[in-house]
């Protein structure tokens, strides 16, 4: 598991929120969108990255954290 942090270029349109499988949209500065949750691997993360893509939205960058790694056995 992952959390993840999307920074996008502009704002995306509160419609557009159900298309991001669950990460929580929300604006950092009026030219920002973060769209951050838990995505469960890298599979999920480079769809997601793939249906940014194709509804033509710039990412800005990205920020990972393995949440794997707060827990140790």
């Amino acid at each position: 598991m992952q959390k993840v942090e999307i920074h996008i270029n502009g704002q995306v349109r509160d419609q557009w929120a159900g298309w991001f499988e669950g990460l929580v949209m929300s604006r950092s500065t009026p030219d920002e969108t973060i769209l951050a949750g838990i995505i469960s691997d890298q599979t999920d993360l480079y769809r997601m990255i793939a249906h940014l893509r194709g509804l033509g939205i710039h990412i800005s960058s990205i920020n990972c954290e393995d949440l794997m790694d707060q827990n140790p056995p």
